[in-house]
């Protein structure tokens, strides 16, 4: 039992805090209040954006941006993550 060590899981590699943008499907500001609940009990968030009229919902923080993602689509099954390629086109046709 003396060999043991408790290392941090921080020690492993470096946690930096990061923005995860996902596309969620926002009907009203009542869906902007859903989600901004459910992110609310993960641990590390920092804020929370939501852009109705893109239909955008930043997050930034210290996260995994699966299990970010993971509680959007509990509540708003069509979530994904944000793809620039796909809106730059959408905006041009």
């Amino acid at each position: 039992m003396a060999d043991l060590q408790i290392v941090p899981a921080a020690a492993y590699k470096n946690v930096e805090a990061q923005y995860v943008d996902m596309m969620v499907p926002l009907y009203s500001y009542g869906c902007e209040k859903k989600i901004k609940k459910a992110l609310s009990h993960l641990i590390g968030i920092y804020s929370v954006s939501v852009d109705c009229k893109l239909q955008k919902v930043t997050v930034w923080g210290i996260c995994n941006k699966h299990d970010v993602l993971a509680t959007i689509r509990s509540k708003r099954k069509d979530a994904r993550f944000w793809d620039t390629k796909l809106v730059r086109r959408t905006n041009f046709v």
